[in-house]
């Protein structure tokens, strides 16, 4: 009489078999977005996000014009993880570039939300006139953001650093350079455990809180920042001081200030900025 195999051995070959099937699926995957091109991305982004001038494939790719919003928002190129897609959702490692400005970073993505991670580049603030940097102003921005989330219509959490260095306007002090100056957005900390929970909230309000410090250029500054993202303004309000060895335009630059608002017990200049981007 035939012995029937025991509920382990079953168990054992139905977990080979679902093994075998998800490589096999797997391996399916890998070929169909090898060879599949790079427009079909486009069917997995929101409708405020246009890819233009395409070529490479799904798996690999790029669009020579990006535009969000119908903005020119430069160009990117990207590396999938087709991992996913198996929840609809994007995966990749993103390269974008606006002039002189490059920018790397992870990305997932959905029909509605975003979130970036790791995001770091440099280059050229005049480059990025066309999200808001006021024209006139030049410098060097180094970007570390970690990280970056939202919908496409709103920022709901932001942290990490924008340093700008060697920054200077043709309306202050002859274009004299103003040194260098670091934009920090705070990771929100859980009160009882001090850990970060990703990344600074907006709140209902749509507003995002950071700080300004210099980095030890010809300008003592210390200031806080608050950028109204529903309005597209941004609040600056703090104190600035020339340093001993600021140039001479610089020092005249300031004592004019001082001369219309005063000075704080340090010495340094109340400042109350108000623009837009």
């Amino acid at each position: 009489m035939p012995v029937s195999p025991s509920p382990s051995r079953i168990n054992q070959s139905l977990h080979s078999y679902r093994a075998f099937v998800l490589m096999g699926l797997a391996a399916a995957t890998a070929v169909i977005l090898w060879v599949l091109p790079a427009s079909v991305l486009t069917h997995f982004l929101p409708d405020t996000v246009k890819l233009e001038e395409l070529s490479g494939t799904l798996w690999h790719g790029s669009a020579q014009k990006l535009r969000v919003e119908g903005r020119d928002s430069g160009s990117v190129e990207w590396v999938l993880h087709p991992s996913g897609l198996l929840y609809f959702k994007l995966v990749a490692d993103l390269h974008w570039v606006k002039s002189g400005v490059q920018i790397d970073g992870s990305i997932v993505l959905d029909k509605s939300n975003f979130e970036i991670h790791n995001l770091r580049g440099n280059g050229p603030i005049e480059d990025l006139r066309d999200f808001g940097v006021p024209s006139g102003w030049i410098g060097q921005a180094d970007i570390h953001l970690n990280p970056v989330a939202g919908t496409f219509t709103r920022i709901t959490r932001v942290s990490g650093d924008i340093k700008v260095e060697q920054i200077a306007s043709a309306q202050i002090a002859n274009g004299t350079s103003l040194g260098g100056y670091n934009l920090h957005f705070p990771n929100n900390l859980d009160p009882s455990n001090s850990t970060p929970l990703g990344g600074s909230a907006v709140d209902a309000s749509d507003i995002i809180n950071l700080s300004l410090t210099d980095l030890g250029g010809p300008v003592e500054a210390k200031a806080s920042v608050k950028l109204v993202m529903t309005e597209h303004t941004a609040t600056l309000t703090g104190t600035v001081k020339a340093r001993s060895d600021a140039p001479a335009s610089l020092q005249e630059e300031i004592q004019r200030l001082a001369q219309m608002r005063g000075r704080d017990a340090q010495g340094g200049v109340p400042v109350d900025v108000e623009f837009t981007f």
